[in-house]
């Protein structure tokens, strides 16, 4: 528990093989053209979709959410979102309640139950609106959140560890689900079961983790007394470029480029490891840090654009080991003379015969309306072995054509699936789902709401009017539950709401370290 709770507050191991499976349980329905079925109308949609229906240790109806799962492994994330707050209420329902506008009538959902090691009560049995509430210990905030708090989305990054084995269930049936499953190949020892209450040292990582959270943008690692420091005033020539080298073996942990509002366009950012002749990190500066089509300034815990007072700041807190040299080079596509403040950090380490390397690649698509399911977005298509740690997701240019002039944001109805070495392991649920929020992100640009979160957030909304189109910008990194692939890892993103029946052009740079040789 304390090494998960660890990597959720130090990125030093993200690059490192966990030698682990991921899949995920989702309420993904594949049988409909219709993106916008994901979601459990009925039981009997429930039991079709693979999941069961049992009596719980005290005689209650129990929807299983997770079935019996082998351990050792651990949950990294739950997701849930139920009911709208203001649309298709039922009889009774008050959307201005806290039920509706705080909860999205998610009571409606009971208990959340978690067995562990075949025992036959659950250790967790509690309501969910007290476990995603993010008050009740250690079920907290901003690890925890709701409706209300999530911008739609119920979302858990508590780490559950499992030893021999684990059952999720609810009381009440649910309706949009994922809940991700971490798998070890290998016994990696002494991983207990969760427990209430947690020991002192789990207690001190927990709340190491929610300061940090709280206090996005600040380096997210543990301090150690060898770093180096290295800044840099750059001029860069009209139509020209400059770089930095650094010598290795080392690993950067903070690279920040600072440049007055407006001087990041046409600028671009190559970075190459160790002589290699192709960049493994590449693309338009705002692209490599954020939304590349507008400035959106948002914190995450890796990665952000914030203004300073005086100029934009970029930031990218990924972890990018190399073993002789470090290139970054600058290029300048403006036609004047652009600035650049580059602050970096980084520390000794040793040679690596084999390195996983760290690659970031934007990319952009006009896609076409079209009638069926094929002719997805191919946001990565990976192959060797690595860990797949997060991405930049972009939609915009929207042609609204057919689609009702009421309905904003149509091609959110889209899943991101994801196959590793070739498994289909975790199917999405809508945009939104995959994003961790609700509802066409239900609360972005509300007065006294968030929609920008440590992993996760909505950095870009715009509404559909007669003088602009709709966009939507989205970002999320995973770090206890990224996604090791020993063969191939492929993101797919549909782009529709019935099929891919929607023109549209998404952009996206994803991010994943890459098992290379030294």
């Amino acid at each position: 528990m304390c090494q998960l709770l660890r990597r959720l507050a130090d990125l030093s191991t993200l690059p490192k093989s966990t030698d682990t499976i991921i899949f995920q349980k989702s309420s993904q329905d594949t049988t409909h053209l219709e993106h916008y079925w994901d979601y459990f109308n009925s039981d009997e949609w429930f039991l079709a979709r693979g999941f069961t229906i049992r009596t719980g240790y005290d005689g209650q109806k129990e929807y299983v959410i997770l079935p019996r799962t082998q351990g050792p492994g651990y949950i990294p994330r739950i997701y849930f979102t139920h009911r709208q707050h203001n649309w298709d209420l039922k009889e009774g329902d008050d959307p201005e309640s806290p039920e509706g506008k705080e909860w999205g009538y998610f009571h409606e959902v009971g208990n959340i139950r978690f067995y562990f090691d075949d025992e036959p009560t659950p250790r967790i049995d509690m309501p969910v609106t007290e476990f995603f509430r993010g008050d009740v210990w250690p079920f907290m905030a901003p690890l925890v959140r709701h409706y209300g708090t999530g911008n739609g989305g119920d979302v858990s990054y508590i780490p559950i560890p499992f030893s021999r084995s684990v059952v999720v269930a609810t009381t009440g049936r649910p309706q949009h689900l994922q809940i991700e499953v971490v798998k070890f190949n290998q016994d990696p020892g002494n991983l207990d079961s969760f427990n209430i209450p947690l020991n002192p040292s789990e207690a001190q990582e927990l709340n190491r983790v929610i300061d940090l959270w709280n206090d996005r943008g600040e380096h997210p690692y543990y301090p150690r007394g060898d770093l180096v420091s290295l800044k840099r005033d750059l001029t860069i020539p009209p139509f020209s470029s400059t770089e930095i080298a650094l010598s290795g073996p080392g690993v950067i942990t903070s690279l920040e480029l600072y440049l007055a509002s407006g001087m990041d366009e046409n600028v671009s950012m190559k970075i190459f490891w160790d002589g290699e002749g192709n960049p493994s990190v590449e693309g338009p500066i705002r692209s490599l840090f954020g939304t590349a089509e507008e400035m959106r300034r948002y914190r995450s815990l890796p990665l952000g654009i914030v203004w300073n007072g005086e100029r934009n700041e970029f930031y990218n807190y990924f972890p990018m080991p190399f073993n002789s040299q470090a290139r970054i080079l600058f290029e300048n596509g403006r036609g004047d003379a652009t600035d650049v403040r580059v602050e970096i950090l980084y520390h000794p380490a040793p040679f690596k015969e084999r390195i996983a390397r760290f690659h970031a690649t934007f990319k952009r698509e006009r896609l076409r309306a079209r009638r069926d399911d094929s002719g997805n977005y191919i946001l990565a298509d990976l192959h060797g072995s690595g860990r797949y740690v997060g991405c930049i997701l972009t939609m915009y240019d929207f042609q609204r054509g057919d689609f009702d002039p009421n309905w904003n944001l149509p091609f959110l109805e889209s899943d991101l699936n994801i196959w590793v070495d070739g498994v289909y392991a975790l199917p999405g649920t809508g945009i939104e789902g995959d994003f961790n929020a609700g509802y066409y992100y239900i609360y972005t640009q509300e007065p006294n709401r968030q929609w920008i979160f440590a992993l996760s957030g909505n950095s870009w909304k715009r509404m559909w009017t007669r003088h602009r189109d709709d966009a939507a910008s989205q970002y999320r990194f995973y770090l206890t539950d990224s996604i090791e692939f020993r063969d191939s890892l492929r993101v797919e993103v549909e782009h529709g709401s019935k099929g891919n029946n929607s023109t549209v052009t998404y952009s996206s740079t994803a991010f994943w370290y890459q098992d290379e040789p030294g």
